[in-house]
Formats: structure tokens, sequence, C-alpha cells
């Protein structure tokens, strides 16, 4: 483990050979702006940029005691880093996802594809790690986690479960272009019970999670997308490059179990009004899920013929539903 200031309170840092070069992004801006860092740190920053240098591009870190994602960029002037502060576990309570979402994702009847979708920040991997948590503890059994690489410290043995965290590229007798898939048919061939893998980045990552979605149990990911139907769009999408359109679109029509799109926001606290202080600004997180069942032809059938109306009117009808 790496030591490093406690004085850097940040969510982002770029990181140069020439530490009067470095810029961090306070945890809990409210604006673009980056800082410099203080010249206390900068010895170790130097120290952290020449480590960087025998890792792989992108690596998982300890700074501090918090666990960093770095990825290596390579610019006309030379080898920078950017690391980024990952999230540690946390209880769906404690993310603010509420009840009826929690007890839908918590069911023991889950079983498929669980697609959690939303923009860059929303806390989509932080959700997903807490999920595989809640229903380890809840129900035992083992997870394995596929990573690129590991993002979240959920790694470790429960009282009647367990958490095996991945990173892709520990297969080293495996050529890189195939480990993704060597180590989810690994995970499948292994009596896992539930799998998460990582982030759908391209058609690799779309096409196994979408052809070990019906082995039984569920199998959680995460994607970029606006909203819950163009989530499963681009899913489909980039699952089309590797299996075909139609392929792909009757694999997740068939194996969909959920898809819950997430959306972090800011608002004022409105206590502060009430005592002549500026409102401070509270970080919200707003869902949107919907739940597909064994029983819902019609609306697996609207998903593989790209009913994006229809989809749209379910995901309406079942959150307000759940609202009330």
């Amino acid at each position: 483990m790496m030591a490093a200031a406690s004085s850097l309170p940040w969510s982002t840092l770029w990181l140069y050979s020439d530490p009067t070069l470095c810029r961090y992004r306070p945890r809990d801006a409210q604006d673009l702006r980056l800082l410099p860092v203080p010249e206390s740190d900068r010895e170790t920053l130097q120290s952290l940029h020449a480590t960087l240098a025998t890792r792989p591009d992108s690596t998982r870190i300890h700074f501090n005691g918090h666990p960093c994602r770095a990825q290596r960029v390579t610019t006309v002037d030379g080898v920078h880093y950017i690391l980024r502060a990952l999230p540690l576990a946390r209880s769906l309570g404690d993310l603010g996802v509420p009840d009826a979402v929690s007890a839908i994702l918590l069911e023991p009847s889950l079983e498929g594809l669980v697609l959690i979708a939303g923009k860059q920040g929303a806390g989509k991997t932080t959700l997903a790690g807490a999920l595989v948590q809640a229903r380890i503890q809840r129900y035992g059994g083992a997870a394995q986690v596929i990573e690129d690489p590991p993002e979240m410290a959920i790694n470790g043995v429960m009282p009647y479960g367990l958490i095996q965290q991945v990173d892709i590229h520990s297969a080293t007798g495996v050529p890189s272009p195939e480990r993704l898939a060597w180590h989810t048919r690994n995970a499948v061939r292994s009596s896992t019970d539930m799998l998460f893998m990582g982030e759908v980045r391209g058609p690799a990552e779309a096409a196994a999670v979408v052809l070990q979605a019906g082995i039984g149990g569920p199998i959680i990911t995460t994607i970029h997308a606006e909203s819950v139907e163009t989530a499963i769009e681009r899913l489909m999408a980039l699952a089309a490059r590797e299996m075909g359109p139609e392929g792909a679109a009757s694999q997740v029509a068939a194996h969909l179990a959920a898809v819950v799109h997430l959306t972090l926001s800011s608002r004022p606290v409105e206590t502060s009004r009430r005592h002549g202080v500026t409102p401070a600004s509270l970080l919200v997180l707003s869902t949107q899920l919907l739940r597909l069942r064994p029983e819902d032809a019609g609306l697996r059938s609207a998903i593989e013929r790209h009913e994006i109306a229809q989809i749209q009117q379910v995901v309406y009808t079942q959150n307000v539903r759940r609202m009330q």
C-alpha cells in the first residue's frame, strides 16, 4: 500500500512526471476547475508517477489507503496518468436506492441479465457492487466479479458465501482479446451463483453477458445510456456485431431480467434556507426500473421488435405503481 498526503480530498487526479503540473478535482466540486496540488505533496506524487510506469496501462492501486484506478495517457509531451478514486462498498440503503427498487433487485427469483445504466459518475458500479454484496449476504452462495481492473473493495468471504474479484488481465496464458470470454466461461463452469461483469464497452463484453445470461442466477453488468430503453438498444446494437442483429435481439429479449437507470443530480438542502444560510448542495440518486418476469411475453416481444414506445410505457407504468 502506498503512502500519500491526506490533504488531497480529490475525486480525480491528473498526474505528471513534473509534480508542479499535477492537478486534481475536489470530491465535492461544484464546477469544472482543477486545482494544483500543494507543494508538500509533490514528492509523493513524483514517486507515484515512477511506480505507475512499472504497471499496466490500466491498473488498480491503493493511494492513501483508498482504492484508485490509474489510466496511462501518452500525449505529445510524454506519459501521464489519470487517477480516479474508486467507490467504497456501501449498502443499497446508504446509496439512497428506494425500498421498492431494492426489494425487486433482492428478489430470490431474480434470474437473467440485470443491466445497470446511466451516465458516467452516476453510481453504476457502486450500485452493482452493493447489489452483489447484498444478495450474497442475504442468500449466501458464490459470486464472481470480472473487471478491467477491479473497481471496488468487495472481495472476500462472508458467513454463508463469498465474492471473488478477478482482474481480466490475470489469465496470462490466454491471448488478451480472448480473456474476457475465457473468464466468463470459467466463472460459469465453476459453480458461480452470481456474476458481475464490469462495464459493457464494446461488442466483446456485450456478447459475453448476453450469451451467458440464460444459465440461471443473475448476471449483472453496467452500461452508459440515457434511459432504460436506450440501455437495451445499446446492448443489442453492441452484441449484434458479434452475434448478428436477430441473434442479439432474441437473446436479450429472452434473458433480460431487469434494467435500472440511475441519475445523480444535486439540489439545495431546504433546511439551510430556514436559517438564512446559503443552501448546501445535496447529491440525489433517482432510479427508473424495468422488471421483466418469465410471463411477460408481450414485453419481451416488444423488446425483440425494438418497439421503443411500448417499452417506455411499461417503464412509466411500473415506476408509477412503485411510487403509490
